[in-house]
């Protein structure tokens, strides 16, 4: 029987300001407009907000995730709206767009974030994972899930473009009954099949979520 792996997981409040603050339009480099380099404790999904249409044009986002390594990603401009990253990031060193911006724009955090991915043994027999969310903040409510994915988290570049979705990143799955469970209930659920690794996710939020990951079962030959 592995280890438990736990961890205690929660996110900032929902901003889109707070770490670019409506940089001027024809705007093409942001590194030095950056508030801050560090988004937090723990590693968050960042929102993008443009007043001008940017379809056409491209973000680029570079920092580290939660376990130190870097990582980047391509956004698609989206026209006088947000959009949100698909990768988590701690720290965030540079952005820069494409072209020239038409409007102006703004970098905060989004409301949904994950924890890294953790490994589990695809040669475990019979498979047992046991996945538990505890919310520890009695009176800050929250919405988290679990994540499995069959690919390898390490087998992909930590790189990732918006813009092309044949790009090859991790596919997430949600676990069915540990999924968007809100308020401050806990709960735990089985994974009774083979995955390569899993994680836990909030969609909504600041409470503190405790999430524990056991897996039981011999090794086989």
């Amino acid at each position: 029987m592995a280890q438990p792996i736990q961890v205690t997981y929660n996110l900032l409040a929902n901003t889109t300001t707070s770490i670019l603050n409506a940089a001027a339009s024809g705007t093409a480099v942001f590194t030095g407009l950056l508030a801050t380099s560090v988004i937090g404790p723990n590693q968050q999904r960042l929102l993008l907000t443009v007043t001008g249409n940017e379809s056409s044009n491209t973000f680029t986002f570079k920092g580290t995730n939660q376990a130190g390594f870097a990582i980047s990603e391509t956004v698609a401009g989206p026209n006088n709206s947000t959009t949100a990253t698909v990768l988590d990031y701690v720290t965030l060193t540079a952005v820069t767009s494409k072209s020239a911006t038409a409007g102006t724009t703004s970098i905060g955090l989004w409301s949904t974030g994950s924890t890294p991915w953790y490994y589990m043994n695809q040669n475990a027999a019979p498979v047992n994972i046991e996945a538990s969310g505890v919310v520890t903040s009695s009176s800050t409510t929250v919405t988290w899930g679990v994540q499995y994915t069959y690919d390898d988290p390490n087998g992909f570049p930590l790189a990732f473009n918006q813009a092309n979705a044949t790009t090859p990143q991790p596919s997430p799955f949600n676990h069915p009954t540990l999924n968007a469970v809100a308020g401050t209930t806990s709960l735990d659920g089985p994974i009774n099949d083979p995955v390569m690794a899993v994680r836990g996710i909030i969609t909504n939020g600041t409470g503190t979520v405790k999430f524990t990951f056991i897996e039981a079962g011999a090794a086989s030959p």
